[in-house]
C-alpha cells in the first residue's frame, strides 16, 4: 500500500512524483520519449515482438531509489504506474515500467 504520493513536476510531456511506502521513498519519472518502443526499451533478451504489433508511441515509467527496493514493493509501484499511464494505452502507447536502485 502507497503511504503518500504527490506530483511534483507537471510538464506536458514530463512528469516526476514522490512515492512512500512505508519508510522508503522512490521518485517516478514519466516520459513521453515520442517515438516507438525499441528492442533494448523492453530489456527482455528473448523477447518475440514484431512491429505490426508495436505501439506508436513510448512512455517511459521509470522509478528510482536510494535503497535497495523491496521485493514486497514491487508489484505495489507497477499497479501506481499503471494506474497513472492507463488512459495511454487507449492512445496507442506503449507504456514500460523500471525501476533502478
Amino acid at each position: 500500500m502507497i503511504d503518500y504520493f504527490k506530483r511534483k513536476i507537471r510538464l506536458r510531456d514530463f512528469e516526476v512524483w514522490d512515492v512512500r511506502i512505508g519508510n522508503q521513498n522512490y521518485a517516478l519519472a514519466i516520459l513521453d520519449e515520442f517515438r516507438p518502443a525499441t528492442f533494448d526499451d523492453f530489456e527482455i533478451p528473448d523477447l518475440i515482438y514484431e512491429e505490426d504489433d508495436q505501439r506508436a508511441n513510448y512512455v517511459s515509467a521509470t522509478y528510482f531509489s536510494d535503497e535497495a527496493v523491496k521485493d514486497e514493493h514491487k508489484e505495489i509501484l507497477r499497479e501506481f504506474a499503471l494506474m497513472l499511464t492507463d488512459h495511454l494505452a487507449l492512445a496507442h502507447c506503449e507504456v514500460i515500467i523500471k525501476i533502478y536502485q
